[in-house]
């Protein structure tokens, strides 16, 4: 792993960790020689079948006495002979080879192959388009094989050695890197790495493939909770989650992850109002709590209004504070943190007074950012006039919810804590810059930290795994966005692909640093893109559920109004219907619907009616692209043709949590490919199943397959997920009709279970009956722009006035010369002064008219989130351009 971009002084083991010692990759001993191809010595050593696809053959594993040998055999031809594939014949394997000066033992050092891609990414640039193609593809297919092999592996049911899963999971990094380096090259390679991710559905933890067993053991002994490793490991890039591991002091030594084991996902940062201990900065301090005027608070909410902080610290460092009411857009900065840092004391609307200090250092340090946006940007000279000239009132307004929304402990403010929490939406949409702070961030010492570091340390903090933050930072878009880590505010920009930091990266850093923006910071863009019509209805949906499905909040029904606001609905709207009625109202306009919903174990309400039971009650689990979707008919939801593998099922008494089931003989004609092939069945919710299938019905049994890649059925061929449906009929033309039971586990196997069925295939169709005209009807919705904000905003300022320029420069030019060659009298000079001057501030003008403009769509956007003012009279400019 040392090609990887990590810290030079990252995480390492502090004591040998079982039998994985310190995790360094052992070299077992053997090299082969350089064959005709890549196969040549898996064939002689009968790692692979000598037929026309090479089938991988691991019987050869299980009839072997010396698992170490065939094993050594395996890294020779996936390790070595991969690089040797990839890079060339000329590489020389004694350069990955050391010694443990330690423990005197060989281990792989991958060092090298950083300057084996940059020489690669050289070469093929100068590479014809047909033979950068045909190499390629070459090392995908190659790369492919050798994932296949360690899911084979993982999946086959030999017991491994440690020091095998170590040999497993460096190949799958090995593997994980050559794709980084196709896509960081744009050699029009894909995204392997996206299309192989391993599926956290299928594995629960501590039961993880061999082959991320070592790295998940590693981060579970560097304290990471099990639900973060595996929403990582389905989230990013091998070698990212390897590059978040290394990180130093990156977890706060107060978390508890014991009350984590009987929870869906990671819960060590909910906190109870009640039980909420606030922390100094450091031990030693002992200062007193500050804040407004909480009763200030309350009488500008009961009057409709969103309360800000003018806040001030005085040259003793005392600060203090005023209760004002926000007026305008831009005109205050948003504070987003956790809770369960220890900054807030819930009880008191206050926080200590270090804590205080330590958030006005990161406002002083943002004026200049701040002061630059308000003088544009975009002007050389607005960074100079910022920190030298206009450098803004000493004074800042702020919003930070500790203070501005009354405790939940104050009997006499829920109502005001309701409208106060509603107006978060707006809050931070109009904010003019919002500070990010995390104490994972805020510790930081190294003040000259890499940005690639800098973005895993964001992506991997506790701020990142927050359903509040994720909102917050999402309506932040048009605001200037700094992240406060240690001594220094970082900006949002700073990690975007055409920042020039980018493009003095090496190739493994450029990976890192595309997959941590693609998975961790593009999402951020989606309140945005959802009101353009940029994305589709599906995407932005899939997109907002996976995002929010990966984090919590200490109060889970808050996600429903935050995922409304986001996808554009009235948040306010949809909290007024019942919790089984939110989720279909906002999927009423998709044109289909994932197929993740019905396979995945999700929760789902047995009592719910049984065209609605297959809809999730929370938002959990990851919708896949690999999944698919199904399509609504009149009829309901159609599973089609090309899922193959459907089944009915007859039995006569409740079925089990668990069964078998094989074909009839007559129907193995048909599908040779089944031929012998039984499948072990464990049941998601047997409950539901027992409530609705009873004795004596037919069910049938969905099973899908992905065999082009592994993604969702990575245990493809092996094991994968499905659902149960109760068979209600069966038409004319076969078709099924059914309701919903439950998702489902399976195995291919030979052996049977105490619960064994015989099945026959059913088809060609399967419908689940579903009537979604029922489903509630959404009154508000934001209303999409024909044209993407961010293009039209450079037309505007760019595209305008450049063009004015053009035709004042084309006309006035030509009439200067010809004053200057024809010697006309003065009364002409006075004109051409007049016109060109008037030309001039034209051009201003209409600068003016511009910047106005956006102005009005940006207070549109903004004012759309100010949902207690729905029904109430709409403001001028929105006559003008309404959203809704």
């Amino acid at each position: 792993m040392d090609h990887l971009p990590i810290p030079v002084d990252r995480q390492r083991p502090s004591r040998r960790v079982v039998a994985f010692a310190y995790f360094d990759i052992p070299f077992l001993g053997e090299v082969g020689e350089a064959g005709g191809d890549f196969y040549t010595y898996a064939v002689a050593h009968k790692i692979v079948n000598n037929d026309s696809d090479h089938s991988l053959n691991l019987d050869e594993l299980e009839d072997l006495e010396d698992v170490d040998l065939y094993f050594a055999r395996v890294q020779s031809w996936l390790y070595f002979g991969l690089v040797c594939d990839t890079f060339g014949s000329s590489v020389k394997f004694e350069d990955f080879i050391v010694v443990n000066a330690s423990t005197g033992d060989r281990i792989i050092n991958s060092a090298k192959l950083k300057d084996l891609m940059a020489e690669w990414h050289s070469r093929v640039s100068k590479m014809s388009k047909q033979a950068r193609t045909a190499d390629v593809e070459r090392i995908k297919q190659s790369t492919t094989v050798g994932w296949r092999f360690c899911d084979r592996a993982d999946h086959y049911g030999v017991s491994l050695k440690e020091q095998h899963m170590l040999v497993l999971s460096s190949i799958r990094i090995l593997i994980s890197s050559i794709w980084g380096m196709l896509r960081a090259s744009d050699v029009r390679a894909g995204n392997l790495n996206e299309d192989y991710r391993i599926s956290i559905d299928v594995i629960k933890w501590p039961r993880l493939p061999a082959s991320y067993r070592p790295l998940a053991v590693l981060m579970a002994e560097y304290g990471w909770c099990p639900h973060e490793i595996l929403r990582l490991l389905g989230t990013y890039h091998l070698t990212t989650v390897w590059t978040m591991t290394c990180l130093l002091r990156r977890i706060p030594a107060q978390l508890d992850h014991e009350r984590c084991a009987g929870a869906i996902k990671c819960v060590a940062r909910d906190v109870d109002p009640d039980d909420h201990q606030a922390n100094h900065v450091t031990n030693s301090c002992n200062c007193e709590a500050v804040g407004p005027d909480i009763e200030q608070v309350k009488t500008i909410l009961r009057g409709g209004g969103i309360p800000l902080i003018r806040c001030k610290i005085s040259e003793d460092g005392r600060p203090s504070f005023k209760v004002v009411s926000a007026k305008g857009v831009k005109r205050h900065i948003a504070f987003s943190h956790v809770w369960a840092d220890g900054m807030v004391i819930p009880k008191q609307n206050k926080i200590f007074r270090c804590q205080f200090l330590k958030l006005a250092f990161y406002l002083e340090k943002a004026r200049v950012d701040v002061q630059t946006e308000r003088l544009f940007a975009f002007l050389p000279l607005a960074p100079f006039l910022a920190r030298h000239v206009f450098k803004g009132s000493q004074s800042f307004d702020i919003w930070l919810d500790i203070f501005c929304i009354p405790s939940i402990l104050h009997a006499d403010s829920q109502e005001l804590r309701r409208q106060a929490i509603a107006r978060i939406y707006y809050v931070f949409a109009a904010a003019e810059a919002v500070l990010i702070v995390d104490k994972s961030l805020t510790d930081v010492t190294d003040s000259d930290m890499p940005t690639t570091e800098l973005m895993a340390r964001v992506a991997s903090s506790g701020w990142m795994t927050r359903c509040w933050t994720f909102s917050e930072m999402s309506l932040a878009q048009k605001s200037v966005a700094l992240f406060c880590v240690g001594d220094r505010v970082i900006r949002y920009e700073d990690f975007k692909e055409d920042d020039k930091v980018f493009k003095g990266l090496d190739i493994p850093s450029r990976s890192l640093f595309r997959n941590l923006g693609d998975s961790a910071f593009i999402p951020f863009n989606i309140a945005w893109i959802a009101s353009q019509a940029v994305v589709s209805e599906y995407v932005a949906f899939a997109l907002i559920w996976n995002s929010l499905s990966a984090r919590s909040t200490s109060w889970p029904g808050d996600v429903w109004g935050i995922m409304a606001t986001l996808l554009g609905y009235s948040g306010k709207e949809i909290m007024t219907l019942q919790e089984r009625d939110r989720l279909p109202a906002m999927m009423k306009e998709l044109p289909n619907i994932p197929a993740s919903f019905f396979f995945r174990d999700l929760p789902r309400s047995a009592s719910a009616p049984a065209q609605m039971r297959w809809i999730p009650t929370r938002v959990q689990g990851i919708i896949r692209d690999g999944d698919g979707t199904f399509a609504f008919t009149d009829g309901g939801i159609v599973f089609p043709r090309t899922l193959n593998l459907k089944f009915l099922l007859s039995h006569t008494t409740t079925v089990p949590p668990s069964f078998s089931f094989e074909f009839r003989h007559e129907d193995l004609s048909a599908r040779p490919d089944l031929l012998q092939i039984m499948f072990q069945i464990s049941l998601h919710d047997h409950d539901a199943v027992a409530q609705h299938a009873g004795s004596n019905a037919q069910i049938c049994i969905l099973l899908p397959r992905n065999e082009s890649q592994s993604g969702d059925s990575e245990t493809a061929y092996i094991s994968g997920l499905g659902c149960a449906l109760l068979v209600t009929s069966i038409r004319a033309d076969s078709t099924v009709e059914t309701e919903f039971l439950s998702s489902l586990s399976y195995r291919f196997g030979t052996e049977k279970q105490t619960h064994h069925l015989q099945a026959s295939l059913a088809g060609p169709n399967v419908v689940l009956r579903c009537d979604r005209q029922q489903w509630y009807h959404a009154r508000l919705r934001r209303k999409k722009h024909t044209l993407a904000p961010e293009k039209f905003e450079r037309i505007l300022y760019f595209g305008v006035p450049a063009v004015l320029v053009f035709v004042m420069a084309a006309t006035m030019v030509p009439l200067w010369i010809w004053y200057g060659v024809t010697h006309q009298p003065v009364n002409v000079q006075a004109s051409l002064v007049l016109a060109t001057c008037g030309f001039a501030l034209f051009i201003v003008a209409v600068m003016m008219v511009v910047i106005f403009h956006e102005n009005l769509l940006f207070r549109n956007w903004v004012d759309s989130f100010d949902l207690e003012n729905d029904g109430q009279p709409k403001r001028w400019w929105k006559k003008i351009m309404p959203l809704w």
